[in-house]
């Protein structure tokens, strides 16, 4: 979700609409356009979002790694299934984080 500018008139909107709701001018679907210097929601950026989650995959694939190798130590057919269940986990919060 953004704001969004008419080209037509300049009005802001919250959603993109079929059509501009200001007093006389009523133009149609895709005569909006994002408007991010209005956009005052405070939320990240897509850039920064995929950099996130870029970090938050590292440092999990690290603690899977060192559960992988404490539990192997333990027996061997344990590590793998604890951490493929954490890393099995860990993809189904981010999948459900991110929609």
């Amino acid at each position: 979700m953004g704001v969004y500018r008419c080209l037509n008139c300049g009005i802001t909107s919250q959603t993109k609409d079929f059509r501009c709701h200001a007093e006389g001018c009523g133009f149609r679907v895709g005569r909006f356009e994002y408007d991010s210097d209005a956009d005052s929601g405070g939320g990240a950026s897509p850039a920064e979002v995929a950099t996130a989650n870029i970090i938050v995959g590292i440092l999990f694939l690290l603690f899977l790694s060192v559960v992988y190798s404490v539990f192997e130590e333990l027996r061997p057919e344990t590590g793998i299934i604890v951490a493929g269940m954490l890393a099995l986990i860990g993809f189904l919060v981010v999948r459900e984080h991110n929609t």
